[in-house]
């Protein structure tokens, strides 16, 4: 789960862009080395059976060039130092080389051939707020308002309440999701029964759930709360696309959230440039699309993967 309690930046500050740079070096380097390893261990394990695993390695390969560029994604969205999405796309990139690069010499001591390349990103929306002492009111304080009307997706939907107190019963906070072009609407309502140590997650016509404990992280897509999931949940269940996300109540819940939307028209009047207010950058990263190639002496493996991070949530 991503951490909603991202630092400020004074962009002013040099000092800091050195570090955010050192920072992206270090992230860069870790992911590299996850990939490298993974893999090396996933091939040397095959190399105890028979034939029947050749070019699993490959498809094993893959999947840890997603999982590092869902990583990157994320990093390249929450630590930018100019807000262009050109900037986003170019940091991408020299990342996903800085991978590549990292694990590819290690990999073809065994043998191995491989490379991974930046094909094409969807440009989205990364809306969240970073003051963990408020409340989710728009920036203009309107208690029921639309995020966004024109949504493809959802991914990384996360919310970390800090006062369970201020989950009220009788008008809880809501998320509301409802289809465009028709009547479809998806309802989930988060609150906590006053004496209990437990929040609960109440889809509308659907499961209600007291899980978590207090002031726990929910993750909106997947339906868990602290950590734990709660049975027959399925975000957006019967929606189809595009679809609006709107808050309601949003006076009674305090806390962080964080979502990145396959949208670029959010509603403005609803959000600042201020952090530790709603906020919407419309030059955000949703996904990407990675060339794959795995090339060893029993196969040639070449594919291309899309990078959607947190939609395997669900």
């Amino acid at each position: 789960m991503a951490d909603l309690n991202w630092p400020r930046s004074d962009r002013s500050d040099d000092r800091a862009q050195i570090m955010l740079v050192a920072g992206f070096v270090l992230a860069v380097t870790f992911i590299a080395l996850a990939v490298m390893l993974n893999s090396v261990i996933y091939t040397e394990n095959l190399a105890t059976r028979g034939e029947d695993a050749h070019g699993s390695e490959a498809i094993a390969y893959r999947a840890d060039a997603v999982a590092g560029t869902e990583q990157l994604i994320e990093y390249v969205n929450e630590n930018q130092t100019e807000e262009s999405f050109d900037n986003h796309v170019a940091n991408l990139t020299t990342a996903i080389d800085s991978m590549d690069n990292g694990s590819a010499p290690i990999l073809a001591t065994g043998g191995d051939r491989t490379k991974v390349s930046l094909m094409s990103v969807t440009q989205g929306t990364w809306i969240g707020q970073f003051n963990a002492l408020r409340d989710f009111t728009s920036d203009s304080g309107a208690i029921d308002w639309v995020l966004d009307n024109d949504i493809q997706g959802t991914r990384s939907f996360e919310i970390n309440v800090t006062d369970s107190d201020e989950l009220d019963t009788t008008s809880p906070f809501t998320i509301r999701l409802a289809s465009v072009s028709g009547a479809d609407v998806w309802t989930v309502q988060i609150y906590n029964q006053s004496g209990t140590a437990a929040t609960t997650l109440d889809v509308v016509g659907g499961p209600t759930c007291d899980i978590g404990g207090l002031n726990p992280e929910i993750n909106v897509n997947a339906g868990t709360v602290g950590g734990e999931s709660c049975d027959g949940y399925e975000f957006a269940d019967g929606i189809s696309k595009p679809y609006l996300i709107e808050f309601q109540n949003a006076h009674n819940i305090q806390g962080n959230f964080s979502l990145v939307i396959n949208s670029t028209n959010p509603n403005s009047i609803y959000y600042s440039s201020d952090k530790d207010t709603p906020f919407a950058d419309d030059e955000a990263i949703y996904a990407a699309t990675i060339h794959v190639l795995h090339e060893s002496a029993d196969h040639i493996y070449a594919t291309d993967a899309r990078a959607i991070p947190g939609e395997n949530d669900a």
